[in-house]
């Protein structure tokens, strides 16, 4: 009995802190009985949002930024998101904070930065290009653009502006919640590769 109550505060625990509750079947699928665009619905109506991984940016021209693998965490609130960028002992090398009217901050390695234009203050200040004003979207599998779905209605892969963004795989979350693992974003200069480690809050 005692066993079994300590497995049962530990489950409790773990459901209401990390979002790691199991996702029935009848849950899967109920949602991927669902169109695109009613997917797309329910997920962007996420209020908050907090994802932990790894990301890399490789450069594909002479010239573009590069990061090597480092831990990266993704805060998103209906006004506003933000993607920390840390190292070896919480050493934060970025932080870059977008406002739903577009004003930017950024700290890197100590020194601020501010813009009105989110995409223009990484190209000048990072060196990279990448659709960051499309990222909370990106971030729920929910894209826009040419679109291209696998054979249970996941996007796969899109392409827009130039850019481009892949899909690797998908986890359910709590309340039945899919959101995509490993993300891929090509821009003309560099690639970006995300993984996705850790949901801490979805709600």
């Amino acid at each position: 009995m005692k066993r079994l109550l300590i497995l049962l505060c530990e489950a409790l625990f773990c459901i209401t802190l990390y979002g790691c509750s199991a996702t029935s079947d009848e849950q899967i699928a109920s949602f991927e009985s669902l169109s695109y665009k009613e997917r797309a619905k329910q997920l962007q109506s996420l209020n908050n949002l907090e994802e932990l991984g790894r990301v890399a940016i490789i450069p594909l021209k002479k010239g573009a930024h590069s990061l090597p693998s480092v831990n990266v965490t993704y805060r998103y609130k209906k006004s506003s998101f933000a993607i920390e960028f840390t190292g070896p002992m919480g050493l934060q090398y970025a932080k870059i904070e977008v406002y739903q009217n577009g004003t930017t901050y950024l700290n890197l390695m100590g020194e601020n930065y501010k813009g009105d234009n989110a995409r223009q203050l990484l190209i000048d200040e990072f060196n990279l290009d990448i659709p960051i004003m499309d990222l909370p979207a990106i971030m729920i599998g929910t894209p826009r653009g040419k679109l291209t779905f696998d054979e249970k209605g996941y996007v796969t892969k899109a392409q827009f502006n130039g850019y481009t963004v892949n899909y690797k795989d998908y986890k359910f979350y709590r309340g039945g919640i899919p959101l995509p693992k490993g993300i891929e974003i090509l821009s003309p200069k560099a690639k970006v590769l995300l993984r996705i480690n850790e949901v801490t809050v979805i709600n």
